[in-house]
């Protein structure tokens, strides 16, 4: 847990991430994490 909030607090898009998610329901998480893969595989692919 120490970790976690190590990271958290030195990343702060990260916990605005986690702030954005905890009022997303689970349809919008699910969308929301395909596209980052999408995105993700289509900038491997570009590089």
């Amino acid at each position: 847990m120490e970790e976690i909030i190590k990271v958290l607090q030195s990343n702060p898009g990260i916990l605005n991430l986690f702030k954005v998610a905890i009022t997303c329901n689970k349809a919008q998480i699910v969308k929301a994490v395909k596209f980052l893969d999408d995105s993700r595989r289509s900038n491997s692919r570009i590089s």
